[in-house]
Order: structure tokens, then sequence, then C-alpha cells
């Protein structure tokens, strides 16, 4: 895990909003996506960080799914910013943060079958506006141990 830290921080600024996600895969059960930008995102409502990016979990027992996420936001009301894994949410839940002018860090995590996958962030609000003005997010899939 501390491999996967220390890389996610060296690789932080490598990657910019329409380039490929960096990836990291050490064949020992894991792997590491990253992405980060500082590339406004304006008039926030229910607003996707990338598309959905696709991943493989290879073993027959499942994978845990580690996302975490930072992300800067202005005049946005009642930001959350969550994680879906096949379109769904990852847990916990996402929170509703009360300040529109703050920098959110969430960590969620889900468990998913082998076979593919995507994984997503999103940032929300109820009322249309303000922006995203950077970003980052991690995602750490690992193997769980075959049975």
């Amino acid at each position: 895990m501390y491999r996967a830290v220390i890389l996610a921080f060296a690789l932080t600024g490598i990657a910019h909003a329409g380039e490929a996600p960096v990836r990291y895969h050490n064949h020992k059960g894991m792997i590491v996506i990253m992405r980060s930008s500082a590339k406004p995102i304006n008039n926030i409502l229910d607003t996707p960080l990338t598309p959905p990016i696709s991943f493989t979990c290879q073993s027959s027992s499942g994978c845990v799914v580690i996302a975490n996420a930072a992300i800067v936001t202005m005049y946005v009301v009642h930001p959350t910013t969550c994680a879906y894994v096949d379109g769904i949410e990852a847990t916990p839940s996402c929170d509703i943060y009360e300040d529109p002018g703050l920098r959110a860090n969430i960590r969620q995590m889900a468990k998913v079958a082998q076979g593919s996958h995507t994984i997503q962030t999103r940032v929300s609000s109820p009322e249309a506006g303000g922006t995203i003005s950077e970003w980052e997010f991690d995602y750490e899939i690992y193997d769980q141990k075959e049975k």
C-alpha cells in the first residue's frame, strides 16, 4: 500500500485532462489508476471528472477497489464528491459539504467480482453553477486472495 501512495504522489501533475490515465500494475495483484487537472470545470450540476475508466479484476475471488479524490470547488452550492463503480455509489455514502468554496477529500471502497468494470468520480450540486478549479483522484484495485 505504501508503494501505491508514494506512486500516486510521484505521478501527481503528470496526467492532465484529455490524456489517458496513468496506470501502474505490479503483477502482484494491484493496479493504480491516477488522473489530475488544474483546468477549471464550470457550471457544476452532476459533473463527471472523466468518462468512466475501465479496469479488469483478475482474481477469481474478486477485488477491492479504493477510491481517493481531492477536489477544490468555488461557489458550488452543497457539493458532493462521489466515486461510482459500475455506476453504483461506493461506500461509505457521499457527504454533502456545506461550504461553497472548499477542498473536499474522499476515500471510498467497493468490492467487485472477477471481470471487467468501470469507475468514475462525479461532483454534484442541487443547483447549477460554480467551478471545480482543480482535482486529483487515484484508484487502487487489489486482488482478493484466491480461495
